[in-house]
């Protein structure tokens, strides 16, 4: 919804369990955003949100969805250090060159599950 976009100082956002099939273009304007909740939805892409400007993204769950890529920004994102991809449809290969150095590194405790 295009309300969300009026929330800029919000940093808490969990829409969990919701049915969500995408996620909506407006939370790109969330600035001040440091939590990110979409677990057990629907998703089937990260794409379609500008990832950049969640400058302050501290973590982001979305565990349980229909996910088959990560975009390589996430990986980008220096202040990310919780990122939950577990029960999803991603292979550690299709991980982004940046994102799966991150991993390596252990620079951010990244929960991959029963990924392969």
């Amino acid at each position: 919804p295009l309300e969300i976009g009026f929330c800029a100082h919000l940093q808490i956002m969990d829409l969990s369990d919701n049915l969500i099939v995408k996620i909506p273009g407006e939370i790109s304007s969330l600035q001040n955003l440091r939590v990110l909740g979409l677990g057990g939805n629907r998703i089937t892409r990260l794409d379609g949100i500008a990832w950049e400007k969640l400058t302050c993204l501290v973590s982001l769950n979305v565990y349980d969805n229909r996910i088959q890529e990560v975009p390589e920004i996430l990986g980008k994102l220096k202040n990310l250090d919780h990122l939950f991809l577990h029960s999803n449809n991603i292979k550690k290969e299709d991980l982004g060159k940046e994102l799966l150095l991150k991993v390596e590194r252990s620079l951010s405790p990244v929960v991959l599950g029963s990924m392969s």
